[in-house]
């Protein structure tokens, strides 16, 4: 049952998000949401549309660009992106890993350092980001784009960080290529028809294949699979005020339960593997204290969990990602952050 249910959850707690567009169910054409991709479906040479222009979406333009006959990018909101540091490890600095073996741990070090100390400007002093990492990105944006106009149409009104702060190449050099029609909020989609999309200034778009690259119910109780408690209490029950956890971790009401990547685990500055490291090892601990007491049970108590969410809650409150002037995935509707 659960090896079942996990693995056609595909995704953990987040469910594919798509907007209720007015007569979606007239097209003919094929649908997909960049979560769900049919893999069976050829797009070469196809009339292709693509709604959304966030963090999937930077890494399905640039690939279907390739090779799609014409490619619609309807864009809501641009999105600020980031040069992608990629680089080639080289034989010798190979060899320095291998021959030293600590020269890794120092060097990962210096990665987390480094990105923690973004955390400063995102959680504490978010102006400093308009002079420094904002700056960055507009760079980048200029790098490729030369037309003032389109500059304008690819580049955010909210602060860098506000929504998740994308990584690409490729995707703006994309944007530019002959096949590639890019629709902003001046012309954006009004309904669909048998054959495609209509757009706000009453043009038709015909179309082939729409991919859905509209997110995921992220901050949402989405519960996929039935996860059940003391008594008659489901996971969704629980959560229906808004998903929290301990550490994003323990529930109550939900003994011997532990989440890995729950409520307030995401990451808007550094690596989330860090974090599941984190959760593992109080995981461990928990485990081990119930073994060598000889436990039946570890249940962490409410007032715990509703001290502790307190505390993120206000750490968040003067945060970029609740002050930084745009509606995100992180935020619930209630405008509280269950995500970061």
């Amino acid at each position: 049952y659960w090896t079942k249910n996990i693995v056609n959850c595909s995704g953990g707690l987040s469910q594919p998000k798509i907007p209720a567009f007015k007569d979606l169910e007239l097209f003919n054409g094929v649908t997909m949401h960049s979560g769900r991709w049919n893999h069976d479906y050829d797009y070469a040479g196809k009339r292709v549309a693509i709604i959304g222009t966030g963090a999937s979406a930077v890494q399905i333009v640039p690939e279907v660009a390739q090779t799609a006959g014409h490619f619609s990018v309807f864009q809501r909101t641009p999105h600020w992106i980031f040069p992608r540091p990629d680089r080639e490890i080289g034989s010798f600095e190979r060899k320095l890993y291998k021959n030293i073996p600590f020269l890794a741990k120092i060097i990962r070090f210096l990665l987390y350092c480094r990105n923690e100390m973004r955390l400063l400007a995102f959680r504490f002093y978010p102006f400093l980001i308009k002079f420094g990492f904002q700056q960055k990105a507009m760079r980048n944006i200029k790098r490729y784009v030369k037309d003032p106009e389109m500059i304008k149409r690819v580049t955010p009104d909210f602060t860098l960080g506000c929504k998740r702060i994308l990584m690409s190449n490729t995707y703006y050099s994309a944007l530019l290529q002959d096949n590639v029609t890019l629709y902003d909020k001046t012309e954006g989609i009004s309904s669909f028809y048998e054959d495609g999309i209509i757009t706000t200034q009453g043009n038709k778009v015909p179309l082939d294949m729409v991919i859905f690259a509209t997110g995921f119910h992220a901050s949402e109780n989405n519960v996929p699979y039935p996860v059940k408690g003391r008594g008659d209490l489901t996971l969704d029950k629980a959560w229906e005020k808004g998903a929290h956890a301990y550490l994003g971790t323990t529930i109550p009401g939900f003994p011997n339960f532990y989440m890995i990547g729950g409520p307030n685990t995401g990451i808007g500055h550094t690596s989330a593997i860090f974090m599941m490291e984190a959760q593992m090892e109080y995981l461990k601990k928990a485990i081990s204290a119930q073994v060598n007491q000889g436990w039946k049970s570890i249940e962490i108590k409410p007032e715990i969990v509703t001290a502790f969410n307190k505390e993120v809650q206000a750490g968040l409150s003067k945060s970029i990602w609740n002050t930084g002037g745009c509606n995100s995935w992180y935020l619930a509707e209630d405008g509280r952050n269950t995500t970061l």
